[in-house]
Order: C-alpha cells, then structure tokens, then sequence
C-alpha cells in the first residue's frame, strides 16, 4: 500500500487499523456501503477517506466470521480435484 501511495504523494504513513481472519467477504460489502467515502488515487480504487473512523471500525467489528455452507465446501473441494 505504501508504495502504490507514494506514487502519488511524497510524504505517506500507513496504519493498520485492524485484522479480520475469516473476513473475505467483507470486500464487496465494504466497498458497496462505504461506496460515498471511496477516495481515488489515480487508478487505485482500494482508498477510503471517513470523517468518522469508530462508527466504520465498529461496523466490521460486528461482522461474524465468513462461515462456509455445505455447497461451499463442495465446490471448493471439486475445484482442489481438478
């Protein structure tokens, strides 16, 4: 992240904020419900800018872990034996 930032801007410091296992289907919700806040770079779209960062952290912290159904598992496996 930082070096695809200081493309675009000299003085860059990242933050981990948080670290979420089991979290992959966050992308998509995060990206569609924090739509309004996206901050372009260039072409990176992954950007964020929040006036309020507690109530978004609050958010994903009160997401459940990504379970995976029975139909999941199976295609998963299918796929590994192809």
């Amino acid at each position: 992240m930082q070096r695809d930032v200081r493309a675009h801007y000299s003085d860059v410091t990242v933050n981990l904020l948080g670290l979420w296992e089991h979290r992959g289907n966050v992308e998509l919700y995060f990206k569609h419900r924090y739509q309004p806040f996206n901050y372009r770079i260039g072409k990176l779209t992954e950007y964020f800018v929040f006036p309020n960062v507690k109530a978004v952290l609050n958010d994903l912290y009160g997401m459940k872990p990504k379970v995976l159904s029975d139909v999941e598992v199976d295609v998963l496996s299918l796929c590994n034996r192809l």
